[in-house]
């Protein structure tokens, strides 16, 4: 939760909402918690088929994690799908903030990018307190 709340800190949002969303670190995590507090209300009632990745897994073993995601939604495995990367820098042109990130291999360099920010994270961090306890995140 502190890398997804930093990442999106540290992008350049055009859409006039999410750069308010994100004008600070409190904000984002107010946001981030509405959101999955949203999320997890809505699934106890609605019961979907969902399966949760950690970034820190799919960063470690990408491969293996994509090809888990893809037999859980009932997809057979194609073997560009190991290679995202290739696929987005074919493209040429991708409209999103983090393009640069896009077109490269999956890597976990964003794993604790919070960590040297962490003394203006005080506020973030009591909002982003339940998460952080749900998925097993040190805060």
């Amino acid at each position: 939760p502190c890398d997804v709340i930093l990442s999106c800190f540290m992008q350049h949002f055009r859409a006039p909402e999410f750069a308010v969303l994100c004008r600070d670190l409190p904000t984002l995590a107010k946001g981030f918690h509405r959101s999955f507090d949203f999320w997890y209300q809505q699934a106890t009632l609605l019961n979907p088929a969902v399966l949760e990745v950690r970034y820190e897994d799919f960063g470690a073993d990408f491969e293996a994690q994509a090809r888990a995601i893809t037999a859980f939604v009932g997809l057979e495995w194609d073997a560009a799908q190991a290679k995202p990367a290739e696929h987005a820098r074919a493209r040429g042109y991708i409209s999103t903030p983090s393009y640069a990130q896009v077109i490269e291999p999956v890597n976990r360099r964003a794993v604790g990018r919070w960590r040297p920010y962490a003394p203006y994270f005080g506020e973030a961090l009591e909002i982003l307190a339940p998460w952080l306890d749900r998925w097993d995140y040190e805060g």
